[in-house]
C-alpha cells in the first residue's frame, strides 16, 4: 500500500508546454520499506537484463540528471507528504487509469465527482516499468495502469472541498429555491445598482 500524490488520474494534465497532456499520479512509501526494495530490484533487474553491463553506468547518469524512476522524497523538500523519511515514484499513462476501491472480483469504479480519491489517501498502485532507448540516451520508465483506493489519509496541500454538514440545516418552513429579490434586502425589479 502507498499514500497518493500529485493524483492526476481522471483528467491529462500537461506539466510543461512542450509535453503533452498525460494522466499521472506519484506513490509515497517508506524509504526503508518493502516498497522501496521491490521497486529498486525491479528497476536493477530491467536495467541490467535490457543493458547488461551497462545498466549501472545508465542508473547513475538517470539519477544525476534527475530522470530516475526512484526518487528520494528530499527532492521534493517543502512539499506536504515528503521527507528524507520516504521515497517515490511517478508514473504517467495517455489512456485513463483504472479506479475503484473493494475486492477486485467486485469493483466499484470512482469517478472524479465521487471525491474519494484525493492527495493523501492510501490505496494500491498499478505500474508497469519498461526499458527505453532513443537519441536522449537509455533509460526505464513507468507507466500508470491504476489505482485502488483503500484508505482515507490526512489531505496534502491544497484546500479541502466543502461538505454538506459545513452548511446549517434548514428548518421545514424555510423555502427552498425562491426570488431572492423579492425580500427585503434590495435587489428586487425596479432597484438602481450601479
Amino acid at each position: 500500500m502507498v499514500r497518493l500524490s500529485y493524483p492526476n488520474l481522471f483528467k491529462k494534465v500537461a506539466f510543461n508546454d512542450d509535453k503533452d497532456p498525460t494522466f499521472s499520479a506519484m506513490a509515497v512509501f517508506d524509504a526503508d520499506g518493502d516498497t522501496h526494495q521491490l521497486v529498486f530490484k525491479t528497476l536493477q533487474g530491467l536495467l541490467k537484463e535490457e543493458f547488461g553491463d551497462e545498466a549501472q553506468a545508465i542508473w547513475k547518469k538517470l539519477k544525476a540528471k534527475g530522470r530516475h524512476i526512484l526518487h528520494n522524497g528530499e527532492e521534493m523538500e517543502g512539499k506536504a507528504g515528503f521527507s528524507d523519511e520516504v521515497s517515490y515514484i511517478s508514473a504517467y499513462s495517455d489512456g485513463r487509469p483504472l479506479v475503484f476501491r473493494g475486492k477486485s472480483s467486485n469493483p466499484e469504479y470512482i469517478a472524479e465527482e465521487d471525491g474519494i480519491v484525493y492527495p493523501g489517501c492510501y490505496g494500491d498502485f498499478l505500474v508497469q516499468f519498461y526499458t527505453w532507448k532513443n537519441k536522449n540516451g537509455k533509460g526505464v520508465g513507468c507507466e500508470l495502469k491504476g489505482f485502488r483506493f483503500r484508505k482515507d489519509g490526512e489531505r496534502l496541500g491544497g484546500a479541502v472541498p466543502a461538505s454538506v454538514d459545513d452548511f446549517p440545516d434548514l428548518d421545514d418552513e424555510d423555502e427552498v429555491g425562491g426570488d431572492w429579490g423579492d425580500d427585503d434586502t434590495g435587489g428586487g425589479d425596479g432597484d438602481d445598482w450601479t
